[in-house]
């Protein structure tokens, strides 16, 4: 039989135990401001780059008169200040969600949370979060949310980088488990250790560097094009291949009549790539030898980035589901782009209902728009 003090030391025991079994967990946040302002609370540090502007992307002729329409309602967008914050004590969630030391306020013009206000933001509505893990030192965060997504990674992610150029600090925090994600920072050459963002991570570090987004999200800008072309773009190639870009082995947003299209294709000298089967340097080479791209709208035409001025694009769109994201991107980058919307009835619109639907093309308007395309390239050699 035991004895009262063996029982009591038994009871502590199971508590010990149980402290060590049971996950800690801190409050949510429950507030949203900028980052100038949560530097500010706490003994930070904001260095202001550039001011924020307006930018009116430039909508090319050519187009039919609905989509000419739908993107001039949508050819001017603001263009954010960027910025370098130092975050005493800062924390950051998994995403790239910067937050307060205390962990009360997040700071919403650095932390992504698609198609909500200002003043909310998803961590919000979290019951709990768990305990932040102690990062000694200086953590810059290149980290964002939907940056496990190709486009959101060149676009939102990597440019960040270049604001970091003239900062001191000792690790990065990004995520690292798709193999593009890992080949582009290995071309990058980074001298800094990276941390690894998995799900529902939470770090606190003694000096959180923070960089600004460079742009809005889905609104490239020169800036962003420029440090991408520049890093990963070793030489002006030369332009000679015709490239078609398959979605067959997507999950969405497939082409139906793909298989009577290609031949048609092939015919006028293009190869067909899916852009999943690549290694992120080969997708690179395609696009920057590219003097033509054809393609359904889709992540894998955020490479035009590495396409040389002048390439011919011709995007190929859902009518329920027009993103206006890779017209932009050719603007930005000096493309002559092209676009075709699936046949149907109704205004064009983008319905977030309709993103990953499969549809069907006019294919006699897809070969009269490349007759157009190949015939102005034809001129342009013969001058040259």
């Amino acid at each position: 039989m035991r004895s009262q003090g063996e029982n009591k030391m038994t009871g502590l025991d199971a508590v010990r135990r149980l402290k060590r079994v049971l996950p800690q967990y801190v409050a949510p946040p429950t507030a949203c401001a900028g980052t100038e302002a949560v530097a500010a609370a706490c003994g930070g540090v904001f260095r202001s780059l550039s001011p924020a502007s307006r930018y009116v992307y430039q909508v090319p002729p050519g187009l039919s008169p609905e989509l000419d329409h739908f993107y001039l309602e949508r050819a001017e967008e603001s263009v954010p200040p960027t910025f370098v914050a130092e975050l005493p004590g800062g924390r950051v969630f998994a995403d790239g969600a910067v937050l307060s030391p205390d962990g009360k306020t997040v700071c919403k013009d650095v932390s992504i949370d698609f198609g909500t206000p200002f003043e909310h933001h998803y961590l919000m509505e979290r019951t709990a979060l768990p305990r932040p893990q102690r990062v000694y030192g200086r953590l810059a965060v290149i980290q964002s949310r939907g940056g496990h997504q190709y486009y959101h990674w060149l676009f939102d992610v990597l440019p960040r980088l270049a604001l970091l150029s003239d900062q001191a600090y000792d690790q990065i925090l990004c995520d690292t488990r798709q193999p593009f994600q890992r080949e582009s920072l290995s071309a990058l050459n980074l001298d800094r250790p990276l941390v690894q963002a998995l799900p529902s991570s939470y770090f606190q570090a003694d000096v959180l560097v923070v960089p600004s987004l460079v742009g809005q999200t889905g609104h490239p800008t020169r800036q962003a094009c420029k440090f991408l072309r520049q890093r990963f773009v070793a030489s002006e190639q030369q332009q000679h291949r015709r490239v078609y870009v398959s979605r067959a082995s997507a999950g969405s947003r497939r082409l139906l009549n793909e298989n009577e299209l290609m031949p048609e294709l092939v015919r006028l000298g293009f190869e067909v790539v899916e852009l999943e089967r690549l290694p992120f340097a080969t997708q690179v080479q395609t696009f920057a030898e590219a003097e033509i791209v054809v393609a359904p709208h889709g992540a894998g035409l955020a490479n035009l980035v590495f396409c040389r001025p002048g390439t011919r694009v011709v995007e190929l769109l859902h009518r329920s589901f027009v993103n206006q994201v890779y017209w932009q991107l050719s603007d930005v980058a000096s493309l002559s782009y092209q676009a075709l919307v699936s046949p149907g009835e109704g205004p064009l619109a983008k319905e977030r209902s309709f993103v990953r639907r499969d549809f069907a093309i006019d294919i006699p308007s897809v070969l009269a728009a490349l007759d157009h395309v190949t015939h102005g390239i034809g001129k342009k050699k013969a001058h040259d």
